[in-house]
């Protein structure tokens, strides 16, 4: 019968803390903070990097990155977390779900639409972007 471990044992971070911060920037802040995981019965820390996604959702369809109605593409960045869903990566047609769909306010070029964005300067550099890869935030978001 398989087992099903309780979230702080493989992820005891949630994606979009203040904790996970400190874990990223590898600090002396970051051994202090592993250890107490360690001792609170952690084994894994998730890093919510999405790594493991690249082409997950099919390969990337998005000939004119620049033109997709209701959204401003931002080249090579990425703002983690906050997932509504994967809409796969025809780019044309997750944009025009996207702009229908009111609880998105962005969406990347890996087909995750977004709920919410993180403040700008939390947002990360996609690893080996391509010219037509990357973030669309919905016109009328601040961003």
């Amino acid at each position: 019968m398989p087992y099903i471990f309780p979230a702080d044992v493989l992820s005891p971070v949630p994606n979009d803390s203040e904790y996970l911060n400190i874990l990223v920037k590898n600090g002396p802040e970051s051994i202090d903070l592993k250890l107490q995981l360690i001792q609170n019965g952690a084994y894994a820390i998730h890093y919510w990097s999405n790594s493991w996604v690249t082409n997950l959702a099919g390969n990337l369809i998005n000939p004119e990155p620049e033109i997709i109605a209701g959204f401003t593409f931002i080249q090579g960045k990425d703002s983690h977390g906050n997932d509504l869903f994967n809409g796969g990566r025809n780019i044309k047609k997750l944009g025009e779900r996207c702009f229908e769909d009111n609880r998105v306010v962005a969406f990347n070029t890996d087909g995750f639409a977004k709920s919410i964005l993180r403040d700008k300067q939390k947002w990360n550099s996609m690893k080996n972007a391509a010219w037509n890869e990357g973030l669309y935030v919905k016109k009328g978001i601040d961003f």
